[in-house]
This record gives structure tokens, sequence and C-alpha cells, in this order.
């Protein structure tokens, strides 16, 4: 169909800004009794409108490649062995997209201050974290720094590395610089710390401020969010941080983020895959008017003990199960959990009613 329309006036309220008006939608087979008319907020991106929380959100670190930076630990049997050292050996997985040799790096030694807790896309399920994994990364886990060249070149200065971590970078660099594409100009050091994105998290996490705790969501699929305890960890590229100033913050936003009305609201603004499900979230989300936490209001308040309770909930559900795993994790969620909760109930009815503008 076609629609002409003229603009009489901009309504400059947060709350409304993305739905000025109602459509009225009509769904099914023409000249059947099976269409539907159901009326619905008009969602638009005027490309100017965000939440507050658009600057609180930022993309984890480009981990890239993989089978570089991942590793599986074993405790150092050597006699007199130096504490806090690991060995260590490539973790290859099957979702990598390099396949070249690693073996170089296999039966490294490494000390634990370069040892650091990194989490995926694939450790996040609606209101759970599933264990991170372990990547050996050129930062001192003491000062939470990445030790860089003095000349503004934004390289990395091996020596100035653990002995161990310096030979196992200068091996990473070689292995990146000989297998990576073609047109990729970049090095090693430039990818890690693409858009500032790893040094940002190093920066929070050496001073947080008054926003210590972080939600972690995932920049693709079906939206899922859940906590991050560990105040040293890394988040990779496939999630997104979320600063919070409380626990309170962050459980609002969760039940927000895990809900299904926020699924069906952000759709419109999101790419899609071949079965028309969201394939790329990214700050989408944040177009829509989700205002931030305010401990005063009732609704806030609600979303927010409700937020916890879920988490509970997939506690309970999550930790206990055999052979979880990330799949398994967002189907029991998704379809044990969410159909037979009262509280899954009443935060699709509470998101509802905050994104239609209470």
């Amino acid at each position: 169909s076609v629609v002409f329309a003229r603009l009489i006036g901009r309504n400059t309220e947060a709350s409304n800004a993305l739905a000025p008006g109602t459509v009225e939608v009509w769904r099914g087979k023409t000249n059947t009794g099976k269409v539907t008319r159901d009326a619905e907020p008009l969602i638009h991106d005027d490309g100017k409108f965000h939440s507050p929380y658009h600057r609180f959100a930022r993309r984890g670190a480009d981990i890239f490649d993989r089978r570089l930076y991942f590793i599986t630990t074993f405790s150092n049997e050597v006699v007199l062995a130096l504490p806090n050292t690991f060995v260590t050996e490539p973790r290859i997985s099957t979702q990598d997209k390099k396949r070249y040799d690693v073996s170089r790096l296999s039966g490294e030694l490494l000390h634990g201050d370069n040892i650091f807790d990194v989490y995926l896309g694939e450790s996040i399920a609606p209101y759970f974290a599933l264990p991170p994994h372990k990547a050996a990364l050129p930062v001192d886990k003491k000062t939470m720094t990445m030790p860089m060249m003095n000349d503004g070149s934004g390289e990395i200065d091996p020596r100035k590395l653990e002995r161990n971590m310096e030979l196992r970078w200068e091996t990473m660099c070689k292995l990146w610089d000989e297998n990576k594409g073609v047109n990729d100009k970049k090095t090693l050091s430039q990818r890690l710390d693409y858009n500032r994105c790893l040094s940002s998290q190093l920066q929070w996490i050496r001073e947080p401020g008054d926003r210590p705790i972080r939600m972690a969501y995932t920049t693709s699929g079906r939206p899922s969010a859940a906590l991050i305890e560990e105040d040293q960890s890394i988040l990779d590229t496939k999630l997104y941080q979320v600063t919070c100033r409380g626990l309170d913050e962050a459980n609002y936003l969760m039940a927000i983020v895990n809900s299904d009305v926020l699924a069906s609201a952000v759709k419109p603004f999101c790419g899609t895959n071949w079965a028309h499900k969201i394939r790329d979230l990214h700050k989408h989300l944040w177009k829509l008017p989700i205002p931030e936490f305010d401990g005063n209001n009732a609704l806030h308040e609600r979303l927010s003990r409700l937020g916890e309770e879920a988490a509970e909930e997939a506690r309970q559900l999550l930790s206990h199960t055999p052979d979880l795993n990330p799949r398994k994790a967002r189907e029991m969620m998704r379809h044990m959990w969410q159909p037979s909760s009262e509280v899954a109930t009443r935060i699709e009815t509470s998101v509802n009613e905050l994104l239609r503008g209470s």
C-alpha cells in the first residue's frame, strides 16, 4: 500500500519519541475469516532519540583470532614450580573462523597475571551467565593495563610483558601476520584494542566510579542478558556491557532486555536472518523509550524486584543441570521457565506498560 503523510508537529517528549501514534495492523489472508486487526504503536527511528542507557553500553573487545588467545590451563606439576603458573594449550573450537596451525603455542607456561576469564556471546543465557573461558592476554592483571610503546603507535611493547608472555605475544603476532586476510592492514595490537573496546573495559575495571555493576547482553540473536559478577573478567566482542549504579538498576535492565515485549519492539530496527529472527541487535534496543532507573518509581522498582526473582529462578533451574551448554540453557529458560513462571508473566506485563509510555 501507499501512504501520503504531512508533518503537523513534532512530539518532543522522550516517552513518546518512538511511538507518536497508534496504527491498526491487519494480518492474515484476505477474504477469509482469519484476518486479525491489532492496534500497535507506530515505531520509527528519527536518528536522534536514544535511551539514557545508550551512552553506558559498550561493545566488548575484539579478541580475534580466538585460536591465538583462548587456552585450556593445566596445573604446573614441575618440582619447585613457580607459584601462580600454568601449563597452557590452545583451545580449539569448531566455531573458530581460522583453521591455521597454532601448535607453536602448545605447552607454554604462563603466569596467572596474564590469564583472564573471558565471557563470549555463548556465555550468556537469559538471567544466567555460564562459566567464562580462559584467554592469554598481553595485559597486566595487577594494574589492569596494556604495556604500550612510548612512540604513540598504539602498539603493545612486548618487552614490558612478563617473559613467557613476551615470547608468546611475539609468536602470536607472527601467526597473525602470516594468516590474516590480504585486505586486513591491522596489526594484532590494533585488532585487539579496536575502537578502544579493550582499553575502555580495563579503565572501567580500574576505576568503575559510581557505576560498579555490569550487565552483559548479546550483540545478535534473541536478546539475552545476565549479570557479570567477576570484576576482573573481560567481555568479548559478541557482548555489550552496560554499567549500572547498583544491583537494583542491573536487575531492572535484565528484566527489560530478556522480555518478549522488548524483542518484539526492537525487531523493526534490526537486521533479520532467513527465518526472520533478529540477527543484529547491537545498540538498537536503546532506540526504544527505556528510561533510566528511578528507585522512587513504582514500576521501575517492580521490574527490578522481578528481575532479581527471575535470576534466582534461573539459578535454581540451571545451576544443577547436567551437561549444561549455551543452547540448552537458553532453550530451558525460554521454553520451560518462561511459559510456566508467574514472574515471567508479570515481567512481560510490566515491560509492556513501561514501553507504552508509562
